[in-house]
C-alpha cells in the first residue's frame, strides 16, 4: 500500500521499498546498536554507522524522556517523528513497554535496578540501502520547551 504525499505514514505502508509497521518484539532495536549523545539540555543525537538488519525497531526516543521534567508523563507530551523527512502517525503505531536493567541514579547498595521503558512500536522491514535520518520531537502541553532527537544510520547493500 503506497501512501499519499500529504498523509502521515500508517502501519503497513511503504517508504520506497521498505515497509513501516509494528512488531517491535521481533525486530533488532536501533537503540541497542547506536550510542546516543546529549548535544544540550534539549537535544540528543546518534550517528549509528552501517547496519544490515531485515527488521529494525526505530521507535525508541534515545533518552529524550530523561531531558523532560520528571513531573510530566509520556501521555501528556506532544510527540512527532519522521523518517527521511516523512512524518509517522505515532498514535496509529502505538506504544510498547519493556523492562530494562539500569544502574541506580543515586549511590545505593543495590547495584542494578529495573526500569519500565516506553517506546513507539515502529519497525522498518527490509530497510533500503543508503543513508537514513530519523528525527523526533516532543513538547510538554504548555509548549514552552521542545526536546529533539536525531538518529543517522546507513543500511548496507545486501
Amino acid at each position: 500500500m503506497k501512501r499519499r504525499c500529504s498523509a502521515k505514514f500508517q502501519p503497513g505502508e511503504t517508504i520506497d521499498d521498505m515497509v513501516i509497521t509494528t512488531g517491535i518484539e521481533d525486530a533488532v532495536p536501533l537503540w541497542a546498536i547506536c550510542s546516543p549523545k546529549k548535544v544540550n539540555d534539549h537535544s540528543i543525537r546518534a550517528d549509528c554507522g552501517e547496519l544490515s538488519h531485515a527488521n529494525l525497531a526505530i521507535g525508541h526516543t534515545l533518552g529524550v524522556m530523561d531531558l523532560v521534567h520528571p513531573s510530566i508523563g509520556w501521555e501528556e507530551l506532544i510527540w512527532e517523528m519522521s523518517l527521511d523527512g516523512r512524518p509517522i502517525d505515532l498514535e496509529a503505531f502505538g506504544i510498547y513497554d519493556f523492562i530494562h536493567p539500569d544502574f541506580p541514579s543515586k549511590p545505593s547498595p543495590i547495584r542494578e535496578v529495573f526500569r519500565v521503558l516506553r517506546v513507539w512500536d515502529v519497525v522498518l522491514v527490509n530497510p533500503t540501502p543508503g543513508t537514513h535520518r530519523l528525527q523526533g520531537q516532543v513538547q510538554p502541553p504548555d509548549g514552552a520547551e521542545t526536546y529533539t532527537w536525531v538518529v543517522n544510520f546507513t543500511v548496507a547493500t545486501r
